[in-house]
């Protein structure tokens, strides 16, 4: 057993990170309050990772990447006028994932640009997401998408890759693989680039 130095709870020592610095071997937070400390109390930490998932979005919709740097992200930020009360909010929800700050398109059917985006918290981002797919508004499973055949003919354009899977079966992880020629491991710990998937090749319209 050991005590956290910040929460001050007795807690089983496989709740606390390794540290072989330490006389015991162990950190003197637990993995929690660790958490807290240097990825969810840091706002510089939080929006790096807003901005990498923007990144990584931007591929999975076939859009560019965004047409701002993470400085620039950090700057806009800071000049919303919600921006504190938004941060306040999320610590003292005591870093609840649904108050974190996050960054939405106000058009789903573009890229992010700094015209293109808001500031609101993770729960109102979600919705947002849900209420635009119901409603049938792009999404990112309603990017244009185009099937080849494996000799390079065309086979149908679809509006979406909703669309595409009716039509071919599977899933969009699929599509999305092969359309940005991404790697996958193989069942062996392999990794290779898959050039088709239910025998097409997948490009983005």
């Amino acid at each position: 057993m050991k005590t956290c130095k910040d929460c001050e709870k007795r807690l089983q020592i496989t709740d606390f990170h390794k540290k072989h610095s330490n006389k015991d071997g162990y950190a003197v937070r637990c993995k929690r309050c660790h958490g807290i400390k240097y990825t969810k109390a840091d706002p510089r930490r939080v929006f790096a990772k807003i901005y990498g998932s923007q990144i990584d979005h931007s591929v999975t919709r076939g859009h560019v990447a965004p047409d701002y740097t993470l400085d620039q992200l950090k700057d806009w930020v800071d000049r919303q006028p919600n921006a504190h009360q938004l941060w306040n909010g999320y610590v003292t929800s005591g870093y609840d994932r649904w108050a974190r700050p996050s960054v939405d398109r106000v058009d789903n059917s573009k890229p992010y640009t700094l015209d293109n985006i808001r500031l609101m918290t993770w729960k109102e981002n979600h919705q947002n997401g849900a209420d635009s797919k119901a409603s049938g508004d792009l999404n990112a499973g309603q990017v244009p998408v185009a099937a080849y055949t494996k000799d390079g003919k065309l086979h149908r354009k679809y509006h979406s890759i909703s669309e595409a899977l009716r039509d071919v079966g599977g899933v969009q992880w699929g599509i999305y693989t092969v359309a940005n020629g991404k790697k996958v491991k193989d069942g062996k710990g392999y990794y290779y680039m898959p050039q088709s998937y239910k025998g097409f090749v997948w490009r983005w319209i």
